[in-house]
This record gives C-alpha cells, sequence and structure tokens, in this order.
C-alpha cells in the first residue's frame, strides 16, 4: 500500500536524558524535512498522562509534532532489528518499507539518502 509520505519516526521518553538532550535535532529534522514532504513525529513511550505532566514541569520549546506510541508499536519495529535502547530513530518510505534506523543524530545524513 501507498503511504500518504515518507516518515522519520523518532521514538523516545520524557523520562530518558538523551531523549530530552535530542530535542532540538528532532526540531531540525521537522524544520528541515517537513517542507519536503517527509513526516516527522516523534513518539513518547509513556502515557500520555505522564507525556502532560513532563511537558508541564519542563516545556519543550521545539514544534515538532509529539505522539503517544505504544509499546507494542516500538516492540514490533525493535524485534525486527534487534534495537534495545532509546532514542532511536526509522526512516520509512513511501510504501512503508523502513529504510534506515539508529542515531536520530545521524537521521538527517541518512535521509538524505533515501529522500529528494
Amino acid at each position: 500500500p501507498a503511504y500518504p509520505s515518507p516518515a522519520i519516526l523518532v521514538f523516545g521518553a520524557t523520562w530518558c536524558p538523551e531523549c530530552v538532550r535530542i530535542a532540538p535535532c528532532i526540531d531540525g529534522l521537522y524544520r528541515k524535512w517537513k517542507p519536503r514532504g517527509v513526516s516527522v513525529l516523534a513518539l513518547a513511550l509513556q502515557p500520555e498522562s505522564e507525556v502532560r505532566n513532563s511537558l508541564k514541569e519542563t516545556p519543550v520549546h521545539e514544534v515538532f509534532p509529539l505522539g503517544i506510541s505504544t509499546r507494542a508499536l516500538h516492540a514490533s519495529c525493535n524485534q525486527a532489528h534487534g534495537i534495545t535502547n532509546i532514542p532511536h530513530a526509522y526512516l520509512i518510505d513511501s510504501k512503508g518499507r523502513i529504510k534506515w534506523h539508529g542515531d536520530p543524530e545521524k537521521a538527517d545524513s541518512a535521509a538524505q539518502q533515501f529522500f529528494p
């Protein structure tokens, strides 16, 4: 099936210091790739109430979309690739295929290889 657009997904959590540290990196991906037709979404692996409480305590000034992921989605991605840590990024093409996965701080250079 065709998907609306290629995507960069970044799994993380607000309780993860490394995930919070790379928020500006995710914001940079969003600002660069959204105008090029690539969806960029950060997915928090925790209940929505925890995310809301965390953002009240420590506001994030970046503009990228933040969604709530299920552990099942994260587990299925990770099981296929043997990933056990967060933050972790996936590049997904417009046919729904994972083209790359790894360190979110390396996602921009990887995206340049796969997305126009």
